[in-house]
């Protein structure tokens, strides 16, 4: 008997498609459901490490690496994230905005994870079970479709006069002046507080919520052993 007839036999890798498209496009037929497990601001989300873990192992089967590198452009702290062909360099990407440079760095660090959540579930096309939960769904009992998300011209006016009122910036400054997490939970599920957000005109009450969730993750990672 040979060694070659001995050793134990290697199961066949698929050969990986020989462009970006076709290596995307198998991906995201094995792509699988992304639970929306952690609480946040107005209901359940998906965490970073809960899309990573559903996506990365599917994009390294297809031949496919997962990149998210933070870069500075001017002031701010951007994220550029990466999906690039092994067997030809070819890649697919796109940019968000982690934050101003001028914030501290647990909320930068935040700011971070925030924008590769939002750009990885952005450009591997894929959503959480049950997205649409945390707002109004598009099609209620009657067949009614959801509001558009496009701002008015009166939701612009009003929030041209909040913005001259401060109202934004008071917010803002309130919002992170906390350094405890549960005092931070306790103000914003505080009714004034919820009736505040909601009276902020056009999309102000959504950015409000993303900011809270900023600051909420900070804190949880600062406090974290």
């Amino acid at each position: 008997m040979t060694v070659a007839e001995i050793a134990p036999k290697r199961a066949k890798q698929a050969p990986t498609p020989d462009t970006l498209w076709e290596a995307f496009a198998l991906a995201q037929e094995k792509f699988g459901p992304i639970m929306k497990d952690t609480k946040g601001a107005r209901g359940k989300y998906a965490p970073l490490d809960a899309v990573l873990e559903m996506a990365r192992p599917i994009l390294n089967e297809c031949g496919l690496v997962l990149t998210q590198p933070p870069y500075i452009e001017g002031d701010t702290l951007m994220v550029r994230t990466a999906v690039v062909h092994k067997a030809t360099g070819e890649m697919h990407e796109c940019s968000y905005p982690a934050g101003l440079l001028t914030l501290q760095h647990q909320q930068l660090g935040a700011g971070v994870t925030y924008a590769r959540r939002y750009s990885l579930l952005s450009i591997l096309g894929v959503f959480p079970e049950n997205e649409d939960d945390d707002g109004e769904k598009a099609g209620a009992a009657g067949g009614q479709s959801s509001p558009s998300t496009s701002p008015t011209r009166q939701q612009q006016t009003n929030a041209s006069q909040a913005k001259k009122a401060d109202v934004w910036p008071r917010f803002v400054e309130k919002l992170r002046s906390f350094t405890d997490l549960d005092e931070l939970e306790r103000w914003w599920s505080d009714a004034s507080t919820q009736r505040a957000v909601d009276a902020m005109p056009g999309l102000w009450p959504e950015q409000a919520a993303e900011e809270y969730e900023k600051k909420q993750e900070a804190l949880a990672s600062a406090g974290a052993p």
